[in-house]
């Protein structure tokens, strides 16, 4: 059995400061961990790579610093919302489906 845990694990700091994806699976690997939970939450945050234009070579990245670290991204989530709800908007049309699923591309 493998043992896995989120990236969100250690997201943020004690005072509430985002930690990045490098930062994140690497604490990940030095606890131990050899699969992870990618959370894509981060796609959230309007200043996050996610959202711009070259968020295919932002996961490239993410998929290399887990290389880097041997650990897998054996899945993903994204964040929870209710596409549909008024007043989400700029949520409905940021928010579209990855083919392949992202944490494919993770490797």
């Amino acid at each position: 059995m493998e043992i896995s845990t989120s990236t969100n694990i250690c997201a943020f700091t004690p005072g509430r400061e985002r930690n990045g994806f490098d930062f994140c699976i690497a604490q990940c690997a030095q606890g131990g961990y050899k699969v992870l939970d990618i959370n894509f939450c981060e796609s959230m945050n309007p200043h996050s790579r996610m959202r711009n234009d070259d968020w295919q070579d932002y996961v490239k990245d993410i998929a290399e610093m887990g290389r880097r670290w041997g650990v897998v991204f054996r899945q993903s989530h994204l964040p929870y919302y209710d596409i549909f709800a008024e007043n989400d908007e700029e949520k409905s049309q940021n928010h579209g489906g990855a083919d392949p699923p992202l944490h494919h591309r993770l490797g």
